[in-house]
């Protein structure tokens, strides 16, 4: 508590230095990108695994959520209602040049950068479906990958990025598929009786993680084979275990779970073992996405 107290009230030049070590590169894959509602409305936050330090990137009276960092780690795309509609922006990783990337009606959803850093993808809502679209990282170029009447979210490029992985219920129930990003071919990578959602490459290519329930029940994190396979329950909890990442180096998944009776911020070793908790907060602590 005494810490919390004088990490508050530290003056501004001490905080910038703070701010400069999370956002740079001197603590590499342990910095994590998150959404909480502790300022009373969305904001986006860092978090210092190692020393549990936290810092409010966006300080703006409009909802900022849905971080992902750029894979060099000098960017952070996010999703923003400071224009009403939620659309996309981009800034620099201390917070600092927001830059408005979309400018088309509807609700913008999931943002995930290409491997190389030079596109974007995400999910874009009008009416009752969705459609994942594509753009060039400035925000320019956008079109329409996947042009299905059906409901499409949660892209995810493969790493090697000639990929990206949704959620659809095309098919009458949600399941995963993967469509080329050059041809527009799909592959359908589930069959379940399971609802599969939010879908996530391994950074090596050879895995994927997923939520996964049955109507009515919790929500888990899955993992199975990129070339398919049988999924396998890695959280395996009563409580609901949402919105997930991958650690750079493949060996952590952070991921925000209901398990303390609020959002909170978890992370555990890729085989599900050895879950520690991140945050301690009233809050909402959502969304995480790992500096690379």
């Amino acid at each position: 508590m005494l810490f919390a107290l004088i990490w508050k009230t530290l003056p501004v030049s001490i905080l910038s230095i703070v701010l400069a070590m999370l956002a740079g590169q001197s603590l590499p894959g342990t910095v994590i990108a998150f959404d909480t509602n502790r300022d009373g409305n969305l904001e986006i936050y860092l978090l210092d695994v190692e020393h549990g330090l936290t810092y409010n990137l966006t300080r703006h009276p409009a909802d900022d959520s849905l971080p992902v960092w750029s894979p060099d780690g000098t960017r952070i795309v996010f999703a923003s209602t400071r224009n009403h509609f939620r659309q996309l922006y981009v800034m620099d990783a201390d917070g600092r040049n927001v830059r408005r990337l979309t400018y088309h009606s509807g609700y913008h959803d999931s943002p995930t950068w290409s491997p190389d850093g030079t596109q974007i993808a995400y999910q874009l809502i009008r009416g009752d479906g969705g459609e994942i679209y594509v753009m060039d990282a400035d925000g320019r170029n956008p079109r329409n990958l996947t042009r299905n009447p059906a409901a499409d979210s949660g892209p995810s490029w493969s790493p090697d990025g000639t990929q990206i992985a949704f959620a659809s219920n095309r098919n009458g129930r949600v399941d995963l598929y993967s469509i080329v990003v050059e041809t527009g071919e799909v592959t359908r990578l589930t069959d379940s009786a399971r609802i599969d959602v939010r879908p996530a490459w391994l950074p090596d290519g050879t895995m994927l993680a997923f939520i996964s329930y049955f109507v009515g029940s919790d929500q888990e994190i899955y993992v199975m084979d990129a070339a398919g396979g049988e999924p396998r329950n890695l959280t395996q909890h009563s409580a609901n275990d949402v919105r997930f990442a991958w650690s750079p180096d493949s060996r952590f998944i952070a991921f925000a779970s209901y398990r303390e009776g609020n959002e909170e911020l978890f992370i555990m070793d890729a085989d599900g073992g050895q879950i520690r908790r991140l945050t301690y907060h009233p809050a909402e602590d959502r969304q995480p996405s790992w500096k690379p």
